[in-house]
Formats: structure tokens, C-alpha cells, sequence
């Protein structure tokens, strides 16, 4: 979680409050790792940050592939393994400072209407990740052998 406080353009109603954070990050924890970074610039300095994992946006970009497409099968399968996934606010959506990073991927999710909200965004995601995550771990068993 990057919180919006301290980015341009963020107003007060769009930042996470620290009681929120803990509920979800102590319900969660068992089934996805939740960082918390007061910054942009804090979550590129941290461990996380500095990291060379995939990372995975959700985000529509020129570049990004469709989820359901072959294409995403290698994003995904970096995801599955141990990959970085970011969801933007509905609001303001990724900073550029992640998208524009050489790690970065990024997945747009086809939709008949604008656009779904981030909550079931995260699912869709996460949903073709698990799909994903067994044949990612057998193919990379294939090159360790």
C-alpha cells in the first residue's frame, strides 16, 4: 500500500487509514504479502522497492496485454512466482514512477463498461495468477533440471 497523502494531487478522502490497513493486512497475510509505504519515493527506497521482481500493473497503458490473452501467460507466470502486483485508486489510478519502471508490466482487464473497480480488479488478477501459479512453478522446476 503506497499511501496518497504525500502524492500530488491526492486528497484527504483518498488516503487508507492505519485502522483499515491493519484489518485487511492481518485478514490477508496468510494468502499475499501487504507492504505499507507513506510515499512513492519511500516504497522505491525500501527493500521491496530496490528488489528485482517483476512487478505487474494493472493498468491501461499502450503496452499493456489482456489479461485472458496468451500474452499475459509469461507476466502472469512472473507474478506467480514471486512477483510485485500494483492496483491504482480508482481516482487517481498508477503513479508514473511505477509504470514507467523497466520491472513493470502492465495487465488491462477488458470490460463492457469504463472500467471495474479496484477490489474486483485485484480479484481478477489474482484469479488468473492462481491459475497460473502451479504451471509457473512446473516450468521453472523444467529449467532447474
Amino acid at each position: 500500500m503506497i499511501d496518497p497523502e504525500f502524492d500530488d494531487g491526492a486528497v484527504k478522502n483518498d488516503r487508507v487509514d492505519k485502522k483499515d490497513l491493519a484489518f485487511y493486512s492481518m485478514c490477508n497475510n496468510v494468502l499475499i504479502d501487504i507492504e505499507y509505504s507513506e510515499s512513492v519515493d519511500a516504497f522505491l527506497e525500501s527493500d521491496v522497492g530496490r528488489e528485482e521482481r517483476q512487478w505487474v500493473a494493472a493498468a491501461l497503458e499502450e503496452s499493456s496485454v489482456n489479461l485472458y490473452s496468451r500474452e499475459a501467460i509469461p507476466v502472469l507466470n512472473g507474478l506467480a512466482l514471486d512477483g510485485v502486483l500494483f492496483m491504482g485508486s480508482e481516482a487517481q489510478g498508477l503513479p508514473e514512477a511505477i509504470i514507467n519502471d523497466a520491472r513493470c508490466q502492465s495487465v488491462m482487464i477488458p470490460a463492457m463498461s469504463a472500467s471495474v473497480n479496484v477490489g474486483v480488479a485485484f480479484g481478477m488478477v489474482l484469479a488468473a495468477v492462481m491459475m497460473r501459479r502451479e504451471d509457473a512453478r512446473e516450468e521453472l522446476r523444467d529449467k532447474v533440471r
